[in-house]
């Protein structure tokens, strides 16, 4: 057929192999829209990462819950644009890990949905393969604010390679085209590789292309004896604040303690996160971690039984009785007492 003959709307998609050109007149300008001022904004994809035993999962908890009842993160004045969040897991359980968190952190549980690793198929769930339902599924909805991947290397095909700057750069591409299609924001997790010399940033597992390919590039890490949130990169903002939160627990209903983290209300302004060396690996940082859980539950002063003591640490950090034993001994010496009851059981306190 002569190209003559095609009607414009033709003619536009037989063109220069059906790609689009706009003039930048005619694309409007838009200020970027943030959740989390300055943390988490509005259709862009996000890189969250840390190393093991710093609540990262309890972190995105939190953000989650604060999104669903459109509550007011730590330095903000105002609530947030309340929505859906929309949570894939795949290695915490739903009903006993991620729901009762969010129940700790006061989520509506209405505005949560977990999508199952598990298709009807009984085939496991792929970002390159079923990233374009889940966009169709959302825009049906048209009420999400929020995507979580926990953890995205969990959700790649057989093919992917995490080292490969190829097969990173196209997932992240996927991820970064989604997020601008949908108006969702998106945080892939992701770990760090136990490399302490490198800055945090350039310690991401697999190809520095997830770096790259995010607009932000959140962080936890532990030091001193504190946790701190922030930003290791960002090209959409500045690298500051940083946030302190705690990793603290609270009885819920029928589910027993349950941990979550809390933010403190006030942010570290002018600070960013590579000014804060993680030290959360290694014996000394485990023991390090050990004792600043123990000092909080031991607090009060009171009796507490060693048995719920060590189970309370075990829940958070990976790690022997033995360890516990030796930091509550040799660097708290705690005071211990047996019960009345037979058999008896152990008591420990902080000494007066």
């Amino acid at each position: 057929m002569n190209k003559l003959m095609l009607v414009p709307s033709e003619l536009d998609k037989d063109q220069y192999g059906g790609l689009n050109f706009k003039s930048a007149s005619d694309i409007p300008s838009k200020r970027i829209q943030w959740y989390w001022s300055g943390m988490i904004a509005e259709g862009k994809f996000h890189v969250f990462a840390g190393d093991a035993g710093i609540g990262k999962t309890q972190i995105l908890c939190n953000i989650t819950a604060t999104v669903s009842r459109g509550g007011i993160f730590s330095g903000e004045k105002e609530p947030c644009l309340q929505g859906k969040v929309l949570y894939l897991t795949g290695e915490d359980g739903a009903s006993d890990t991620i729901i009762p968190r969010l129940k700790a952190c006061g989520a509506t549980l209405d505005n949560v949905t977990v999508l199952d690793p598990l298709k009807a198929d009984g085939g496991l769930f792929s970002l390159s393969e079923n990233l374009d339902s889940v966009a169709d599924m959302v825009k049906d909805d048209g009420n999400y604010k929020l995507f979580i991947i926990d953890p995205v290397t969990a959700f790649c095909d057989d093919k992917f390679d995490n080292n490969s700057v190829t097969s990173v750069r196209s997932l992240a591409t996927k991820l970064s085209a989604f997020a601008e299609d949908t108006g969702v924001a998106v945080i892939g997790l992701t770990h760090l590789t136990k490399d302490d010399q490198r800055k945090a940033v350039n310690r991401i597992l697999g190809s520095g292309a997830w770096v790259h390919a995010s607009r932000v590039v959140l962080g936890a890490v532990h030091a001193d004896g504190q946790y701190y949130f922030g930003k290791w990169k960002a090209n959409i903002t500045d690298c500051t604040p940083v946030y302190t939160y705690r990793m603290v627990e609270r009885p819920l209903d029928d589910l027993g303690y349950v941990h979550y983290i809390e933010f403190d209300d006030y942010p570290m302004l002018g600070r960013s996160l590579d000014e804060f060396q993680s030290v959360s690996t290694g014996r000394g940082a485990t023991g390090a971690s050990v004792r600043d859980i123990l000092e909080r539950l031991l607090q009060d002063g009171d009796w507490h039984l060693k048995e719920e003591l060590v189970d309370a640490v075990g829940r958070q950090v990976e790690c022997s009785i033995k360890t516990i034993e030796r930091v509550a001994f040799d660097e708290m010496s705690v005071d211990r007492q047996n019960t009345s009851e037979t058999p008896s059981r152990v008591l420990w306190r902080l000494p007066s």
